[in-house]
Parts: structure tokens; sequence; C-alpha cells
């Protein structure tokens, strides 16, 4: 037990950071969106799943790709791309929007769960899978915006 603790102890992830968080980042991804296909399978009367509650996961992914298709450098505005329609105020504007998104997803699946199945006392468990579903998405989301680092990128 002592050598494996000085195996991680030892250990240098600084040059993996990357590489970590891309992989936990799709892997929650993966799995938050397997929960709502699971589900939709499972459950595929409208009264029992409401179809529309895949919206959140939509936007959701969608958050995903607008907040990370833009970098930091870009939303300081050191880029030498700040010129024209797409200057820092554009991709600030952009950002916000996509956090918007994210967090209205968010919300929207909790709102989702308690009006729809908690309070009218249905089966909770589609309500539930489309909250992990958001949560894994949103998570995925500011792990792969946050946990990566763009000084490994030169």
């Amino acid at each position: 037990m002592d050598r494996i603790l000085e195996y991680i102890h030892n250990l240098n992830l600084r040059d993996k950071r990357n590489i970590l968080s891309s992989i936990v980042s799709g892997s929650l991804f993966a799995i938050g969106w397997w929960i709502a296909i699971n589900a939709a399978v499972a459950f595929p009367e409208n009264n029992e799943l409401l179809k529309a509650s895949h919206a959140c996961g939509a936007l959701a992914t969608v958050a995903l790709i607008m907040l990370n298709s833009v970098t930091n450098s870009q939303l300081r505005g050191d880029s030498m791309f700040s010129d024209g329609i797409c200057g820092t105020s554009f991709v600030r504007i952009w950002v916000f929007v996509a956090f918007l998104m994210s967090f209205g997803s968010l919300i929207a699946s909790f709102w989702i769960f308690f009006d729809f199945y908690v309070a009218k006392d249905r089966n909770y468990i589609p309500g539930l899978a489309i909250l992990v579903q958001n949560v894994f998405l949103f998570a995925s989301t500011m792990i792969f915006k946050f946990g990566r680092s763009e000084d490994l990128w030169a």
C-alpha cells in the first residue's frame, strides 16, 4: 500500500491535464446521453417520459459546443483575431449566452423533475434520468472548459 501511495505522490500529471480533462468530460457526456436514451427506450409513452424534456439535453449539448468553441485568450482579448465582427465583445456575448443555455437547461431539468414527476406522484425514474443526464452534461461542459490549460497547446 505504501508503494501505491508513493507512486501516486510522485506521479506528474501536469503535462497530462488536457488529456485527463478531455477523457473525464467525454465520459460524462457519453454516460449522460446514454442514460437519456435508455430512459427513452424504457419509457416510450409520453405520459411516462415527456419527450419535450429531451430539449434540455439538446440545449446543454449546444451550450457545450458554444462554450468550448472559443479560447480564453479570445475572451480576454489577447488573441490576434480580436478585430471585426467576431471581436472581444462578440465572444463575451457568445460565452454569456452559452452559460445561460447551460444553466438554463440544468434548471429546467430540475423543474421538470420536481413539477411533473415528484409533485404529481408519478414514476420518478424517467424524470430522474433526464435530471442526471443534464447534471452530467453540465459537469462535462465545465470540466472541458475549465479543466484544460491553454499553456500546453503551444
